[in-house]
């Protein structure tokens, strides 16, 4: 924890003091647990200005008791409360023999949701109010999510997190760009790509999200677009991209891209690259000593999202 702040032991509490750090990234965002005895973290004027990026954390305490104070503004914290602070902030409080969980959020990211009011840090939710329970939910399913997570499917998590955590503090979701708010094509495009895991995404399923009919969904498309076709590809290049990073078995990543059948998957996959996943998958298995390879996949993707 040195990196937030200074970590002091009382000198008659060393030799039995024990602890444990984890700490996860999901996209931009970071989530802690810390399991400790009884210590102490001050932060002064000095450590905060060496903090390059400022974050909110949103902790919640499950054990134990946390005291102190952040910019001089005390607070208190029992067991189920969630208390919100500031990475820059200066800080010198008391964790007694805590078990807390934390999440990090970039100001910044936070700030395109919810203005940052210096009346959120050190705030204290009691453990039975609404956003305390919600936030502690939260907090508990970020750090029960499977390990490892997809670079696109960690962002994608990111950002429904922060539009979460944004609304239980008084703010809204992420804000779209004018033209997002006008284009109900790429809204639909995006759709697709965050629904990818789910078997039953197709065009009969985005007409009835976006209330529309099978040819006005095909107009709004191009009415050229295959979006079965579109669809079947997005999941085989995510998969493709998985296998080549060795994440997750191949059936698992099969059941992960919204394919359950493992026979079919293979032979769309042979159909889609020219080769089967597991020849992909011992072409980019690491030897020893060398660093796992990521293959570089084309861009239609890309074009297809923008309307290309």
């Amino acid at each position: 924890m040195s990196g937030s702040g200074r970590v002091e032991v009382r000198p008659e509490d060393r030799e039995a003091f024990t602890g444990r750090f984890q700490s996860r990234a999901i996209g931009d965002l970071m989530t802690l647990r810390v399991t400790a005895s009884d210590f102490r973290l001050i932060r002064d004027a000095d450590m905060a200005a060496r903090i390059e990026t400022d974050y909110a954390l949103i902790n919640l305490i499950e054990q134990g008791h946390v005291t102190g104070s952040a910019n001089g503004r005390r607070f208190e914290v029992e067991p189920g409360a969630v208390c919100i602070t500031r990475l820059t902030s200066l800080m010198d409080v008391a964790i007694l023999g805590a078990d807390w969980l934390a999440l990090l959020v970039p100001l910044a990211a936070l700030e395109s949701c919810k203005a940052w009011r210096e009346t959120l840090n050190g705030r204290v939710f009691a453990p039975d109010s609404v956003p305390a329970v919600l936030l502690g939910h939260h907090l508990r399913s970020m750090l029960a999510l499977p390990e490892p997570l997809a670079g696109r499917r960690a962002e994608q998590i990111a950002r429904t997190s922060l539009g979460f955590v944004a609304s239980c503090l008084g703010g809204g979701p992420p804000p779209l760009r004018p033209a997002q708010r006008e284009d109900k094509g790429l809204r639909v495009r995006q759709y697709i790509t965050e629904h990818l895991g789910d078997p039953a995404l197709d065009p009969a399923a985005i007409c009835r999200e976006f209330a529309l009919s099978r040819s006005q969904l095909y107009r709004l498309m191009g009415s050229q677009m295959n979006i079965a076709a579109i669809i079947r590809q997005q999941r085989l290049q995510g998969a493709h991209e998985d296998i080549a990073q060795t994440v997750g078995t191949i059936d698992e990543i099969a059941q992960r891209w919204g394919i359950p059948n493992l026979r079919s998957f293979r032979r769309a996959f042979v159909r889609e690259f020219g080769y089967s996943p597991s020849e992909l998958r011992a072409r980019h298995r690491p030897q020893p000593g060398q660093p796992k390879p990521v293959p570089k996949l084309g861009s239609v993707l890309n074009r297809w999202m923008q309307g290309q």
